[in-house]
């Protein structure tokens, strides 16, 4: 009999399932265990991954907290009564998805990393309300893509609060409303490497982006707009993109103004100032080691850049793209493509690959490595400035590897490795403990300083080795150099 009364009540428990299942809209929840479907996301260095283990973002009328983890959200979702992270949270806006806070994010004492994905057209929307009140807060904010807008309205009012806030794509638009308010306050720094940035404060005393530390832009589009000032940093440099800063009383600030310091603007020589009253009474700034920043408008974008060519004649160039801490894909298979290195410190997590046939200009003082190296079937150009200042810190494999100016340092599996190597000028370091330095079908030197070193093998491997000039140092476990001479 017991045996019969378990046979009939599972029989009528698999039955209600069945009939759930069928109903419009409804479906019976995955099993603990079952694996998760991979949702794909970008990450800072401008690569694809896949996260597996994440909780998916769901509606709520009331506050909601985040726990370390991975978030994921997809389709249209509202959350009312805000949002407290309670750990170190990862945030993937799926493209096409939405998500709306109301009453503001708060990660005080803890991080915050939004990604978006290939599309880039997921979206955060936050706003909140009251005096004191802040869109967005985490100890580190990271945005490396989507949408992610965040308002706040009330005297000292802040859209996006850190203690560190870094910037690598996507599109920020940060706003606050209210006396003494700032549409991005960090206690310490911020860092904009790329994306679409905007950031807006209106009433008394406001400012666009405040930064009690270091501002550094190396890229991206950047506009600051407050009624005081657009931007007030103790320290700001900017390396490349395009800024435009507008206040009612400064466009770009710094207290140490105050005294009469104004080395706390820092502009790469290559950018073009142009500031004024307003936009249209703006002017050229032709000396930026004695300017004040003191006027209300300040516009900063890519003017010419110059470079030593193959001739040693200094050439002038306007159509480039600036090299980003996420620019790791260079150039494309139509024409060849200009890249420029202007930041003195510039680090690209993983690799960069070559789409096409890429001309990389290392300005005077600017210093670029990659980690993970540069590679891809086509020619990399190499040329420095007058001074021949500015430094390549990467292993290199390509068809072919020109070097006309500036310094290389090329240490990894294969320090430098091309179908053809020639080096004209500057200042050559390859280097490899297990393969040769410089491995290649055919090498020309005609001027620079070259060392090569393979520890284990060649300093230098070639079919065929011609040395027309400058000074050459090649050592290596099997022979300093393989080759026809």
């Amino acid at each position: 009999m017991q045996h019969k009364r378990w046979t009939r009540i599972m029989s009528r428990l698999l039955c209600f399932a069945l009939l759930l299942s069928l109903m419009p809209g409804m479906s019976l929840p995955a099993m603990a265990g079952d694996p998760l479907e991979p949702v794909s996301y970008i990450n800072a260095d401008g690569v694809s991954e896949n996260c597996s283990d994440y909780e998916t973002v769901t509606p709520s009328d009331g506050a909601v907290d985040w726990y370390t983890g991975w978030y994921v959200v997809s389709g249209s979702v509202s959350i009312t009564g805000g949002v407290t992270l309670e750990g170190d949270v990862n945030l993937i806006l799926c493209d096409g998805a939405t998500l709306t806070v109301e009453s503001g994010i708060d990660g005080d004492g803890h991080s915050l990393t939004i990604y978006g994905q290939s599309l880039d057209t997921g979206e955060l929307i936050v706003t909140a309300n009251g005096e004191d009140s802040i869109g967005i807060s985490a100890d580190d904010l990271t945005i490396n893509g989507g949408t992610v807008g965040a308002t706040a309205t009330g005297d000292d009012s802040t859209g996006i609060y850190a203690d560190h806030l870094t910037i690598n794509g996507g599109e920020v638009n940060a706003g606050a409303d209210g006396s003494d308010s700032d549409g991005i306050y960090t206690y310490s720094d911020v860092t904009i490497n790329g994306g679409t940035v905007g950031a807006t404060a209106t009433g008394d005393d406001s400012t666009g982006i405040s930064a009690d530390d270091d501002l550094t832009i190396n890229g991206g589009s950047v506009g600051a707009t407050g009624e005081e000032y657009g931007i007030n940093a103790t320290y700001s440099m900017i390396n490349g993109g395009s800024v435009t800063a507008t206040g009612g009383e400064r466009g770009i600030y710094s207290w140490y103004d105050d005294y009469g310091d104004y080395g706390t603007v820092r502009i790469a020589a290559i950018l073009t100032v142009r500031a004024g009253a307003s936009a249209d009474a703006a002017a050229t700034v032709t000396d930026l080691e004695n300017w004040d920043h003191s006027e209300k408008y300040v516009n900063i974008s890519g003017g010419s850049v110059t470079y030593i060519d193959a001739s040693s004649v200094e050439q002038t160039r306007s159509d480039y793209t600036f090299v980003t801490g996420n620019t790791t894909t260079w150039g494309n298979s139509e024409e060849v493509a200009w890249y420029v290195v202007s930041s003195p410190y510039l680090r690209i997590g993983g690799g960069v690959t070559l789409a096409g046939n890429v001309n990389l200009i290392l300005c005077d003082g600017a210093r670029l490595t990659v980690e993970s190296g540069i590679n891809g079937d086509h020619s990399l150009t190499i040329y420095g400035q007058r001074d021949g200042a500015g430094l390549l810190r990467a292993s290199i494999a390509a068809t072919a590897v020109t070097i006309h100016g500036g310094s290389v340092y090329a240490r990894g599996e294969y320090g430098i490795s091309a179908g053809t190597v020639t080096i004209d000028g500057g200042s050559v370091y390859a280097s490899s403990d297990d393969n040769s330095g410089i491995s290649a079908g055919t090498v020309t030197i005609n001027g620079g300083s070259v060392t090569a070193r393979g520890d284990d093998s060649y300093g230098i491997y070639a079919s065929a080795v011609t040395i027309n000039g400058g000074a050459v140092v090649a050592s290596g476990g099997s022979q300093a150099i393989n080759g026809t001479v």
